[in-house]
């Protein structure tokens, strides 16, 4: 009996078995269409049913206990094209056998080109044409000068290593490179050498120029070939703003003052008299020149109490054309009042003798100036710009460029005349006083214009040329004095009997 029953159950084990292995099946295997290799992880999805499968190491899968039907499968991979194939069981044990060759989707980068304008006022232009330059040379760019108190070129050529600034009463004016003289350095605009204004020099004052018209500042300093060969001290070129690779608007104004005027007037006449010409240029030579054409309104002078100085500047930019047409312009406008005092003392050449030996000998003086200065300075600057780009290899452009400053100076001197006077803290026998009122106006102004080309032959040659033409000019049409003195007569006080000295009517009035 027990035997019977093992019979049955084993028997029914077998038939079991041989359903399951019966039921309806899909299996394979995976390659890699190009080189036939297996692949592993492939997913192998019927999306209809739900059912997944993964490659094993051979490539191998299987999907099984499938009924009878037809069925979407789906074959996926990182890195191949999925395949999509449709399958038929015709009954609930049949099985299906099939290979699969996936076609990879990666494709051959052969070349890549990165290609973008550089922006010749950014920090990361300056520092990186700086490094690459054949030269010694640094650059300080757009940025850096936007982010700096400085107006004028002058005061930004201060912060450039191994340059110092000569001076005058009126401010920083010419850079003297490396310890080199004024004279031995030259100044270009855009790589094109500028006059100067003055007639007896060739150094133009970088005073003159407003530092919003910057793109940035290249100082040179040491020679290249390609260079000219008067700039043995070194070259200061002067990049103006090039049109940018999109729409560009900006502008500032700003509005402060002199704290020099916090404690005294500003002093300012009229101009409106003053003859630009000499009168030699308006009469002609060999004629006598009346005493009309000598104005003297500009001999008056007026005070302003805290005058505001103003700052403003605006530049439009843009390219048109796909690119090919650049086009920028740019304005700017300073009206700057600044004022100084200083002092003037003439020593005697003998000291006056000592009340006793325990006492030093005190320095005398034969003159004593006071000098107070009031200068306003109006400068003005515009540039425009058209570039064309005629294909890669070719480009020409159109500058322009009109710089000018205008300044007008009232000098004030007090001029005390000391008799026998010594010097202890205080000025003491002063028998007389002497006033000067100078005012003087100079207009100056620089005007270029520049026709460039640039061309790549080939790979080794290159061409560039550049037709220019450029003016310059300084006029001094006003530089006059009034003077008058006054002489002091000594005054003793009927009641402390003290004596002092007063000051008389004015007298020898005279005009240059």
């Amino acid at each position: 009996m027990h035997k019977l029953l093992r019979i049955c159950v084993v028997t029914s084990l077998v038939f079991f078995n041989a359903t399951i292995l019966r039921a309806g099946e899909i299996k394979g295997h995976v390659y890699d269409k190009a080189t036939h290799e297996q692949t592993v992880g492939a997913y192998v999805v019927i999306k209809s049913i739900n059912k997944v499968a993964i490659t094993e190491l051979d490539g191998s899968f299987r999907l099984n206990n499938l009924d009878a039907g037809t069925y979407k499968v789906t074959v996926s991979y990182m890195g191949y094209q999925p395949i999509d194939t449709l399958i038929t069981l015709k009954t609930k044990e049949d099985v299906v056998k099939l290979n699969i060759y996936q076609q990879s989707s990666a494709k051959e980068l052969k070349e890549i080109q990165v290609s973008a304008k550089a922006e010749g006022g950014s920090d990361a232009f300056a520092n990186n044409k700086e490094k690459n330059a054949d030269n010694v040379m640094n650059i300080l760019s757009a940025r850096a000068i936007q982010i700096s108190p400085d107006i004028t070129v002058s005061e930004v050529m201060q912060r450039v290593s191994g340059v110092s600034m000569e001076t005058s009463n009126s401010g920083s004016q010419y850079a003297v490179i490396r310890g080199m003289d004024k004279k031995y350095n030259t100044t270009l605009v855009n790589g094109v050498k500028i006059p100067s204004p003055d007639n007896k020099d060739r150094y133009v004052p970088l005073d003159m120029f407003p530092a919003e018209l910057l793109e940035r500042l290249e100082v040179i300093k040491s020679l290249t070939p390609s260079m000219e060969a008067d700039a043995t001290g070194g070259s200061m070129n002067l990049v103006m703003k090039d049109a940018p690779s999109k729409l560009l608007v900006e502008g500032n104004v700003a509005v402060g003052y002199s704290t020099a005027f916090q404690s005294q007037d500003f002093q300012k006449y009229s101009t409106a008299d003053i003859n630009k010409k000499s009168p030699a240029e308006i009469l002609g030579p060999n004629v006598f020149a009346p005493v009309s054409m000598f104005p003297s309104s500009n001999l008056v002078t007026s005070n302003m109490t805290m005058p505001l100085n103003t700052n403003a500047s605006v530049s439009l930019g843009n390219r048109f054309f796909k690119d090919k047409l650049g086009v920028i312009v740019s304005g700017s406008y300073q009206n700057t009042y600044d004022g100084y005092n200083s002092n003037l003392f003439v020593e005697n050449v003998v000291s006056a003798p000592s009340a006793d030996i325990n006492t030093n000998n005190l320095p005398g003086f034969s003159d004593i100036e006071h000098r107070n200065y009031s200068l306003l300075s109006r400068r003005m600057g515009a540039i425009a710009k058209l570039d064309y780009k005629i294909n890669d290899k070719n480009s020409i452009s159109l500058f322009g460029t009109h710089i000018q400053l205008n300044q007008y100076r009232v000098r004030n001197i007090i001029d005390s005349v000391p008799g026998g006077a010594h010097f202890n803290d205080t000025w003491v026998n002063v028998i007389g006083n002497k006033y000067k009122t100078e005012t003087r106006t100079t207009l100056q102004n620089i005007d270029n214009i520049t026709l460039q080309g640039t061309h790549k032959i080939s790979s080794a040659l290159s061409a560039d040329w550049s037709l220019v033409a450029s003016e310059a000019k300084r006029q001094l049409p006003n530089d006059a004095e009034f003077s008058y003195a006054t002489k002091d007569s000594l005054v003793t006080d009927p009641v402390t009997k003290q004596q002092s000295y007063r000051a008389a009517a004015p007298y020898f009035p005279y005009v240059t």
